[in-house]
């Protein structure tokens, strides 16, 4: 055997990024936050209009996430993937920013009669 005795082994580190697979934490991120948003403000519409505005919490990481994640995936498309994941996740997090201001300002509109 030749082997190096001072030679880490890439695939014991998980930390260690092997070569040809693009990191996809952002896009995955981004995808989980918008899922988050869509059952906070399921949630907060179940329990009543105000608690829409919980919808909001998530749903701007998850924009923000996913427009890193795009940004990062077409400088560095060796190192960053997951577009996919970031789009969908741009898709809920935009979608759930919309709802929830809606319901808030209808709300908003509502008590002030």
């Amino acid at each position: 055997m030749s082997t190096e005795p001072n030679t880490p082994n890439p695939t014991s580190n998980p930390n260690v990024q092997q070569q040809g697979e693009p990191s996809r934490k952002l896009a995955f991120a981004s995808l989980i936050l918008g899922i988050i948003g869509v059952s906070f403000l399921v949630a907060g519409i179940s329990i009543g209009l105000v608690a829409a505005i919980p919808g909001l919490l998530p749903a701007l990481p998850a924009v923000i996430c996913g427009h890193k994640a795009i940004s990062r995936e077409k400088k560095y498309p060796s190192e960053y993937g997951g577009r996919g994941m970031a789009i969908m996740g741009l898709i809920l997090g935009y979608i759930m920013c919309a709802i929830s201001l809606f319901l808030t300002v209808g709300y908003i509109i509502y008590i002030s009669r």
